[in-house]
């Protein structure tokens, strides 16, 4: 009886009480427009054959309950004795008085019942017969005794009747509870009337939904922020997720399609999808930015360079949604709701990432290098404290000598000239004077100008020992070694594999 849209739970001990509550909750029901075809689990009363025994002359005849109680069963009941085998067939033969024996209560008190004292005493000695209705069925739950009450809803939206109803049950809990003059939880220790069916799984439907949808967001989130190295930027990202309810919202209004447990679990499928055109675009911009360009210039650029796969991808995941959504095949008007949210979500947010998401990232770069420019002198002298440069030695004809005077820090990023760190060397240039373009500025981190202090005190790392020593992963250590050796600071010597070693160039 679960499966109605209208489940009310009465819950008591006293059967009759609870019988009382069912009545009026069942006149209340019924002046609710929209609600039809209420029904009930209270079975209507069978009648019955009472037999109440005397204690005090049962036990004077040495006799138990069991025995006359035993007695009367088979009196009026009767009592399978055996079974009649016939054609491998087996039919019960049941022993018992004739109708007209069992038929008055005078016939049935004069069943005789032997007593182990050796004399055969009547029924009406021991105990008294009377005949009555009685309870034919006792449901309980959560091992409490409960009637359960349903109904239909036509006409109206099933929130709205909910609401209706929910009146109709506090009505009633007030009404008892001034009756009483106690509390309302003291009412409910007697009683509880609550709502259950379709109502009570919806509420937990999407309870389980919406938790699903935070933890996915959060593992989201968590995998861009290891990926990137960075928090601000996934953060950027997850910018996505606001957009596509837009396309969401959109495409439900125009399909007329209801929000459902099937749209929200489109909606947690967005969650995954829409921030890959985030990740395409932030990923050019970084790659962008490492090349030394400027953050305006690197987004335009990356949005230009990536419109295509990002416009490519989308398309091609709306398109093989589009059968699914139109609903053509057997069964698929329960699919559809979720391909057309994943379809309107997808769509709108893929043209708004190309906007807002760039718009974001400059906005917040910005803002994070003024930070950093705020706390440049500080850093520039604990820097410069701690890491001492020789100056690098030219011969050509005559001497000169360069030497960096100035570091520029900004917060974690050291920005220096490309040979600041190299050896002292000598360079002996025999053919005529060349013009040599001055290497671009690169960006190091922290750990990347320790390690090459490091490599010019020791003369040589490998990718093991640079991941030991700065205890950070294999990959990222071999990542940092690539973008050394790309910048010309390092040069790799040995074979390839484990062994390689790396020195300044």
């Amino acid at each position: 009886m679960g499966s109605a849209p209208i489940v009310i739970e009465i819950k008591g001990q006293d059967l009759s009480f609870t019988k009382k509550l069912y009545e009026e909750i069942h006149f209340e029901l019924a002046k609710i427009p929209g609600i039809y075809g209420i029904r009930t689990s209270l079975a209507p009363p069978a009648p019955e054959t009472k037999v109440n025994i005397i204690k005090d002359k049962a036990a004077l005849y040495n006799l138990s309950v069991g025995s006359i109680a035993q007695a009367a069963h088979v009196a009026i009941k009767g009592i399978t004795a055996t079974k009649f085998k016939e054609q491998g067939r087996e039919i019960d033969i049941k022993v018992r008085l004739r109708p007209e024996d069992r038929k008055k209560l005078s016939s049935v008190r004069n069943i005789l019942i032997h007593s182990p004292l050796g004399i055969d005493i009547p029924l009406s000695e021991v105990a008294y017969i009377s005949h009555g209705v009685g309870t034919s069925e006792i449901k309980r739950l959560d091992q409490q005794r409960i009637i359960l009450m349903t109904a239909n809803v036509t006409g109206r939206p099933l929130d709205k009747v909910i609401g209706d109803v929910n009146k109709a049950i506090d009505s009633i809990m007030a009404k008892y509870a001034d009756i009483k003059k106690q509390a309302a939880k003291q009412i409910e220790k007697d009683f509880t009337i609550q709502l259950a069916g379709e109502n009570q799984e919806m509420k937990e439907s999407f309870l389980s939904l919406m938790f699903a949808l935070i933890l996915s967001v959060l593992l989201v989130y968590m995998i861009m922020a290891s990926e990137f190295e960075s928090f601000w930027q996934p953060f950027i990202i997850m910018f996505t997720l606001p957009l596509s309810l837009i396309g969401v919202a959109w495409i439900l209004f125009l399909t007329h399609t209801p929000i459902s447990v099937v749209v929200i679990l489109g909606v947690i499928t967005l969650g995954g999808v829409v921030v890959d055109n985030g990740i395409v675009l932030i990923d050019k911009v970084n790659v962008l930015k490492n090349e030394g360009k400027d953050i305006v210039t690197a987004v335009s650029e990356a949005g230009s360079s990536r419109l295509r796969p990002i416009m490519m991808t989308s398309f091609t995941t709306v398109l093989g949604l589009l059968p699914l959504a139109l609903g053509l095949g057997e069964g698929s008007e329960l699919q559809a709701p979720m391909a057309i949210t994943v379809m309107g979500g997808l769509t709108v947010c893929t043209f708004l990432t190309l906007f807002v998401i760039p718009a974001l990232y400059v906005i917040a770069a910005t803002w994070l290098e003024k930070k950093k420019v705020q706390v440049a002198p500080v850093a520039s002298q604990a820097t410069s404290e701690a890491i001492k440069i020789e100056p690098i030695k030219v011969m050509n004809g005559c001497d000169r000598s360069l030497q960096v005077d100035k570091l520029e820090i900004a917060k974690d990023i050291i920005v220096m000239p490309l040979r600041a760190l190299a050896k002292p060397e000598v360079f002996k240039i025999e053919s005529a004077p060349e013009k040599r373009e001055e290497p671009e500025s690169a960006q190091l981190t922290k750990r990347q100008v320790k390690l090459l202090e490091y490599i010019k005190t020791s003369g040589k790392i490998t990718r093991k020992e640079y991941s030991d020593l700065f205890r950070i992963s294999i990959p990222t250590a071999a990542r940092d070694l690539r973008y050394l050796m790309d910048k010309g600071f390092l040069k790799a010597e040995g074979p390839l594999g484990p062994g390689r070693w790396y020195e300044l160039k």
